[in-house]
């Protein structure tokens, strides 16, 4: 008699409704197994995102005020790992009086959540508030050490139309004290 009664329901029942009931079936089946997921490995985790977030941005603010504006097209956030890719992305800086210090932009950066360090790749310009430019592919911001840092070739392009060139750099973060640390050359306008 019961099984009539639910022969009956699942007729009425959209085809849908039978296919949600047999998944949450299987699923109830899968975990009452002896199936370990702690011998999944992380590789899964590197792979796949939490979540993924198109034409994102985000604000940093400091004792109330404006410290930080970043844009890009794509975030992917690992929640897992604690950190966030953004691609084809920009970041502002702002002093304390709101006024914009830099802005830094990059194909890709990984925003480490717990120690709060960038690391960018791929078309890496940044511009201060004197309009110093400078071009390289990777570059590494260390908020512990305040600093920036790359082993690639660099170029800095002064107002003036100067240019250094050198390879390896360390840096403070608006860029207003650039040490070029190998095969450093210029080109003086």
């Amino acid at each position: 008699m019961i099984f009539q009664h639910f022969r009956i329901v699942l007729r009425r029942s959209q085809t849908l409704s039978l296919v949600a009931f047999a998944l949450a079936m299987i699923g109830a089946l899968a975990s009452c197994g002896d199936f370990d997921r702690s011998k999944q490995g992380d590789l899964a985790a590197e792979k796949i995102p939490s979540a993924v977030i198109y034409h994102f941005t985000s604000y940093g603010y400091h004792n109330g005020k404006r410290e930080w504006y970043l844009q890009s097209e794509k975030a992917e956030v690992f929640s897992l790992e604690k950190k966030t890719i953004v691609y084809k992305f920009t970041l502002y800086h702002y002093d304390e009086q709101g006024r914009q210090r830099y802005q830094i932009s990059s194909d890709t950066g990984t925003l480490f959540d717990e120690t709060q360090d960038i690391y960018l790749s791929g078309n890496v310009v940044a511009e201060n508030d004197e309009q110093t430019v400078l071009k390289t592919e990777t570059l590494k911001y260390s908020k512990k050490e305040k600093l920036v840092t790359t082993p690639d070739p660099v170029r800095v392009e002064r107002p003036n139309g100067d240019v250094l060139l050198g390879t390896g750099m360390r840096a403070d973060m608006g860029f207003k004290k650039i040490e070029l640390l190998a095969n450093v050359r210029g080109i003086r306008n």
